[in-house]
């Protein structure tokens, strides 16, 4: 008789269900196996863990058809799913569990992993592919819509998708679709040092194109209010406008995010670089300044008049008006310009745009548009009242200045800003002024800078124009149009 605990031995194979398998098969066994006594009553799981217990053990099964008993197996075996040895009671097909080594499938995860690394690479790629072919399906049915909007009077023409820059005469109004690489690559990536400046569209950057044309690009901004509908406004207006007063539109880019319009460059910037600078302005004598003046009117009668649209510009204004190599002006900006029936004398709009001190009253305060004023001359009007209009003269045009001239100019300024459309004169009648001397000017009241819409005084009139922008600011609410 044994006292306290005995070791238990454990076979050398150290058999686990965890790296073994049981494979179930219905059929025989070649010989009989080894039957445990039935006094063991032992279950299916009873009669796995004896197989596993046992290093030579190659299968089990059950004893009997309720799940109970066991019989193993040992090697020199081998299992058929049918048997010749009829003669025998036993010989009926059984469950038996055959014993299979689980399978070291390391190697398994290596190749999964080296395929993997294999397959990922052209997956991402040609979801790239898709994506960029999406995003180049958007931006060509952008481009393809905004060209329908403009008419018959404008073609793209792109090659590999980046547009190869071209001189063009003055007759000829096609716009081209260029490609966002190609104008970044023109303007440097848009760097700063390549960065005119920038307006309420957004910023405006110099560049050059691959055969040494320079270009203007107006980038729209994201925090710019204005959007697609002055940029297509513009791009409409422009392709079908053609004078030598008016900035040359070369194309447009649309991609995604980006709207970009493209421009012939002006090397001497814009009006208000010259006249508001207390250096520049002495680079403009006043032959030039006169040119300058009349030069304006013609671009204005044109768009008034002669242009197969009547275009009211809305925002004229010095910052509006860029000078060429030879100090040529020439409108620009019609983000916000309006075009009339040609029949139309007067229209109504649902929003009020533009810069105040700039802006005809009755558009300012009701929306009416009539005839646009050429310019605002702040004070001019009580040194003109007072017999000193000479006055309004920059001193440092003293020598060059034809007074007579200048003093017409004044006239005509104060004519134009007059608080009744009707005594205001037409730009033909304005460009009539300016080039006849012979022509009797009448006249001029009290302009409207001085009087409010409900008939109230200077004094109103003055403190609220006092808080408006006289240059810099547009002042814009956005609706389409």
């Amino acid at each position: 008789m044994s006292r306290g605990c005995s070791k238990q031995n454990i076979p050398a194979c150290s058999r686990s269900l965890g790296s073994n398998v049981f494979q179930q098969h219905v059929g025989f066994m070649s010989n009989t196996g080894f039957k445990f006594s039935e006094t063991d009553n032992l279950s299916r799981i009873d009669c796995q863990a004896k197989c596993l217990n046992d290093c030579s053990c190659v299968a089990y099964a059950s004893k009997n058809d309720d799940g109970t008993g066991c019989e193993i197996w040992s090697t020199g075996v081998s299992f058929t799913e049918s048997s010749t040895r009829n003669d025998r009671p036993e010989n009926v097909k059984r469950d038996i569990f055959i014993l299979k080594p689980r399978e070291n499938k390391w190697w398994t995860w290596l190749i999964a992993l080296l395929g993997g690394l294999m397959i990922v690479p052209p997956v991402c790629a040609i979801c790239y592919t898709i994506w960029k072919n999406r995003k180049r399906g958007v931006r060509m049915t952008n481009q393809r819509v905004l060209l329908n909007e403009i008419g018959g009077d404008a073609t793209a023409s792109t090659k590999n998708d980046t547009l190869i820059g071209h001189k063009r005469d003055g007759h000829d109004n096609r716009l081209d679709v260029f490609s966002f690489e190609s104008i970044a690559a023109a303007t440097n990536c848009f760097s700063v040092g390549n960065k005119l400046g920038a307006g309420g569209f957004g910023p405006v950057y110099k560049g050059k194109l691959v055969d040494g044309q320079e270009i203007a690009v107006k980038r729209l901004s994201s925090r710019s209010g204005q959007g697609l509908v002055e940029f297509k406004n513009e791009a409409i207006l422009i392709a079908k406008l053609q004078h030598t007063n008016l900035v040359r539109l070369l194309g447009f880019c649309i991609q995604v995010e980006e709207k970009m319009l493209i421009y012939e460059y002006m090397p001497n910037k814009s009006l208000d670089f010259f006249i508001f600078d207390s250096k520049m302005k002495y680079m403009l004598n006043w032959a030039k300044r006169f040119d300058i003046i009349e030069g304006i009117a013609q671009g204005l009668i044109y768009l008034h008049k002669y242009s197969r649209l009547k275009v009211i510009h809305r925002d004229l204004k010095a910052s509006n008006i860029l000078l060429d190599n030879e100090m040529n002006p020439k409108i620009s900006d019609f983000g916000m310009a309006r075009i009339f029936g040609l029949d139309e004398l007067e229209a109504n709009t649902k929003r009020i745009v533009g810069t105040f001190g700039y802006m005809a009253p009755e558009y300012a305060f009701h929306g009416i548009c009539f005839k646009r004023p050429l310019n605002l001359i702040g004070y001019a009007w009580q040194l003109w009242n007072e017999g000193r209009g000479i006055a309004v003269i920059d001193p440092m045009l003293d020598g060059s200045c034809n007074q007579n001239e200048a003093l017409r100019c004044i006239h005509v300024g104060l004519l134009c800003v007059q608080d009744h459309a009707i005594d205001r004169p037409t730009m033909a009648d304005v460009v009539s002024m300016l080039s006849n001397e012979t022509v009797e000017l009448p006249a001029p009241k009290q302009p409207a800078f001085f009087v409010y819409a409900d008939g109230e005084g200077a004094a109103r009139g003055e403190t609220k124009w006092s808080k408006c922008s006289i240059n810099h600011v547009s002042v814009s609410e956005m609706e389409a149009r």
